[in-house]
């Protein structure tokens, strides 16, 4: 975003997603009103010194540890818990186990999953090729032998083939080793799919391992031991949390929107927020 086109224009105020801009160039935008929506992927690791010169900024976070963080420093934060939409309960193949791989970063890539599903006995694991810009993932080889059937395919930008796929797979990979909001796992648990994933934020906000999904450590990992059974049970409570988060956050939303407002005049963002929100929902 070129935020010298929002400099000067006299905004009420300015919501920044996703990217923490540096605080000089905050400072040319002349709004008194300033909310920043970081991502704990991009902005968990960024340091105290970093952060407190934030002090005028109101902060909305989707991040437990990221929030408590900022809290810890006496900056303003605000906390919500983001569901996407819950579809129809997927029927799944009465046969096989079937997983999806989505690796996106090379932090977390076929090196790692190849190790963490060893000893998952799928009928097959599908993964996608489809990096995070700039990102080279290790794939599986050519020819690779594993202890299942391995198919990699190339990622077709069509969402509804996507959520079709996802409907077919009893077991989904986490792309990323941390998240910021974490659509690709959240959809999959409002899906009823099993989530595997490392043991980080925001992945680790939403799941208990063994209950509503499985964590692992990314830095050491070792072989899961999951049943076709296991796998089904655990997509089922994945579901259901699923329906009680959407529940929770639709009740929250306008908690939300009063935190975007920032103390800007009554509805002033609240219309063209709310038609970002049902967009964001139908990606």
């Amino acid at each position: 975003m070129d935020l010298d086109a929002v400099a000067g224009k006299a905004y009420d105020v300015v919501v920044l997603f996703q990217v923490c801009y540096r605080f000089d160039s905050l400072a040319r935008l002349g709004c008194e009103k300033i909310v920043m929506i970081p991502m704990f992927d991009a902005s968990g690791e960024l340091d105290a010194r970093f952060f407190l010169r934030y002090a005028a900024v109101r902060f909305v976070n989707f991040s437990r540890a990221l929030h408590a963080k900022l809290k810890r420093l006496g900056l303003r934060s605000s906390l919500f818990r983001y569901f996407p939409p819950v579809p129809e309960a997927p029927r799944l193949p009465h046969s096989g186990f079937v997983g999806l791989a989505w690796p996106r970063t090379e932090a977390l890539d076929w090196r790692t999953l190849r190790i963490v599903a060893r000893n998952i006995s799928l009928t097959e694991l599908r993964v996608r090729d489809a990096p995070d810009p700039g990102q080279r993932p290790a794939l599986p080889a050519l020819g690779e032998t594993a202890s299942f059937p391995v198919r990699v395919s190339r990622w077709a930008d069509d969402a509804q083939a996507y959520r079709k796929e996802l409907s077919e797979c009893h077991v989904v990979f986490a792309p990323r080793r941390r998240e910021g909001l974490g659509l690709t796992f959240l959809e999959a648990m409002a899906a009823g799919t099993c989530v595997i994933a490392p043991d980080a934020p925001t992945m680790n906000e939403y799941i208990l391992s063994g209950s509503n999904g499985v964590l692992f450590d990314a830095d050491r990992p070792t072989p899961l031991a999951l049943s076709r059974e296991e796998a089904l049970e655990i997509g089922q409570a994945a579901r259901e949390s699923a329906v009680r988060g959407r529940s929770e956050w639709l009740a929250t939303v306008p908690r939300f929107l009063e935190a975007l407002d920032a103390g800007a005049g009554p509805g002033v963002l609240r219309h063209g927020v709310s038609r970002a929100l049902a967009r964001w929902d139908r990606r």
